[in-house]
C-alpha cells in the first residue's frame, strides 16, 4: 500500500496536500453524518443536501487550517454542518449538541444508529441506560447469552469504527 493509502494516511495531512481523493474518502466516511445532522435540523432532505454539498467545499477551502489532530476532519465537519445550519436559517438550530465533546457524541450516535438490530437496541440499553442483561434480555425477548454476544459484538464493532474515524489508536 502506497504512502497516500487513506487506511494508513491521516486524512487530514492528505487534505492539506490537496488530495481530492482525502476529499472523496471525508464525504464517504462522514458524508452521511452531515447530511443526517442537516436533514433533522431543517427537516428538508433537498436543503440538507445543499447544506452538505456546502459542508464539503468549504471543508476543501478550509484545508490547510487542518490539524494532525484525530478529530480535525469529523469536528470542523460538525462546526461546518452548524454553521451552515446557522447561514441557512438565522438560528442555531443544534444548541449545546455542536459544543465540548459533540463531535464524540455525533459520531458515536452515527455509529450505533448503523447497528442492525437487536444489536443497536441492546447496545443502546446496557450502554446508555446501563441496564444490566438480564433486563435487556427480557425486554427484547432474547437469551441472556445472545444479548452478551450482541452487545460484545457490536462494541468491537464501534471500537473499529472509532479507531477508523479518529485514525489513532490512542482514543479507545
Amino acid at each position: 500500500m502506497g504512502d497516500h493509502d487513506p487506511a494508513r494516511a491521516s486524512v487530514s495531512r492528505l487534505l492539506r496536500d490537496g488530495s481530492s481523493d482525502a476529499l472523496a474518502q471525508a464525504y464517504e466516511r462522514w458524508g452521511l453524518l452531515v447530511h443526517t445532522i442537516a436533514v433533522r435540523a431543517l427537516r428538508s432532505p433537498d436543503a440538507a443536501a445543499e447544506v452538505t454539498r456546502q459542508v464539503f467545499v468549504r471543508l476543501w477551502e478550509q484545508r490547510a487550517s487542518l490539524t494532525d489532530e484525530p478529530y480535525a476532519v469529523p469536528a470542523r465537519l460538525v462546526a461546518l454542518t452548524r454553521e451552515g445550519l446557522e447561514e441557512r436559517t438565522g438560528q442555531d438550530l443544534l444548541g449545546s449538541q455542536a459544543d465540548g465533546a459533540a463531535p464524540d457524541r455525533l459520531l458515536l450516535a452515527y455509529e450505533v444508529a448503523r447497528l442492525d438490530e437487536p444489536a443497536a437496541t441492546a447496545v443502546r440499553l446496557a450502554l446508555v441506560e446501563g441496564m444490566p442483561d438480564d433486563l435487556i434480555a427480557r425486554r427484547l425477548d432474547l437469551p441472556v447469552d445472545v444479548v452478551r454476544r450482541h452487545v460484545r459484538r457490536s462494541v468491537l464493532s464501534l471500537r473499529g469504527a472509532w479507531k477508523e474515524v479518529c485514525d489513532d489508536s490512542s482514543h479507545r
